[in-house]
């Protein structure tokens, strides 16, 4: 198989260099150096600015890591561009607020553009609470290898930037199999974008459900939980739904409680064993089964049941079946 430079270089920095020499492409005077690729790269730019084919790129400056910014892009002269770069990590405190704000008091005037670029996988919650917010554009893998496939362009870089990016694609949209969601990383973030895009349009979920990694002394996991419900008879706390995929021991769907507080332990073994009771109890008439449990371990959160038979063992993963099944785990919450 072909080596790929960017299967090979997969830090973000190694992005930020390709987007940078990419972005620095677009300036006129790079023209006569390869004209193909300077098409692409104004055609690249003039999407992060949301502008038409028309416009006139006149000059095109392209820093990286000015002010701990990814990448700072200064257009003609009366626009701005913040790229904050992301591949498989995600925004962290208020980094990008702080980033803007910046910008905003060193090129007073001038207009604006702030990009959120992320080529890995991300929840639509996570990017709407922590990016959107601060009034930054999300540009996905799919709109950049939207524009790279349109360029006419046979540039090494540039193919096998675009050639890698292709590829976590087609991984993560190979979601559908049981097999590929326990073995691969990208199938199982695909999968849990695909769920989650799901739930969110069921109002009955109540609102949109989030994913991500979750580290812990056993190996961690990858985990999406949702549909939080308020425990009656558990001094305030909260139940929810939370699907684990720990890959090689596959799927697992638990019944949890937590505080929603930050920092707050609320969570008691009593509470815990209580509702385990409530829920084993009722689970039948929702033909649903209750992994027997005897160990009830408070705190921050913790595990009322498991849920069992939710996923397939092998084979396909039929999206409707499973939708009717967290339906009833729903219904017996409820």
């Amino acid at each position: 198989m072909k080596p790929n430079l960017f299967e090979i270089a997969t830090k973000e920095l190694s992005q930020d260099g390709f987007l940078t020499w990419l972005i620095r492409y677009a300036d006129p005077e790079c023209q006569g150096e390869n004209p193909a690729v300077f098409e692409c790269a104004q055609k690249f730019v003039r999407f992060l600015m949301e502008k038409q084919d028309d416009f006139r790129i006149e000059k095109v400056r392209a820093y990286r890591q000015w002010n701990h910014i990814d990448i700072l892009v200064e257009v003609n002269d009366d626009s701005v561009i913040i790229i904050e770069d992301k591949t498989v990590t995600g925004t962290h405190s208020d980094q990008l607020q702080r980033y803007r704000e910046n910008v905003e008091k060193i090129f007073g005037g001038k207009t604006i553009y702030c990009i959120y670029l992320k080529t890995g996988n991300e929840s639509v919650f996570d990017l709407s609470k922590n990016v959107e917010a601060y009034g930054y554009r999300v540009v996905g893998r799919g709109d950049i290898l939207e524009i790279l496939n349109s360029c006419k362009t046979s540039n090494d870089i540039l193919t096998e930037f675009r050639e890698n990016l292709q590829t976590i694609e087609d991984k993560t949209k190979n979601c559908t199999q049981i097999e590929s969601v326990c073995s691969s990383s990208y199938a199982a973030e695909g999968f849990f974008l695909e769920l989650a895009e799901q739930l969110a349009a069921n109002p009955e979920c109540g609102g949109s459900p989030d994913w991500g990694y979750v580290s812990n002394p056993k190996g961690g996991f990858l985990g999406l939980w949702y549909f939080w419900r308020q425990a009656a008879e558990a001094d305030g706390n909260w139940l929810y739904i939370q699907i684990e995929n720990h890959f090689a021991d596959g799927l697992h769907l638990y019944i949890r409680m937590d505080s929603r507080e930050k920092n707050a332990k609320t969570v008691e073994s009593r509470h815990l064993r209580h509702y385990y009771g409530k829920v084993s109890e009722a689970a039948s008439r929702f033909g649903l089964t209750v992994v027997k449990r005897s160990r009830f371990k408070g705190g921050g959160t913790g595990t009322v049941a498991e849920i069992s038979g939710i996923f397939p063992q092998t084979g396909k993963i039929e999206m409707d079946i499973l939708l009717s099944k967290l339906k009833q785990v729903q219904e017996l919450i409820e």
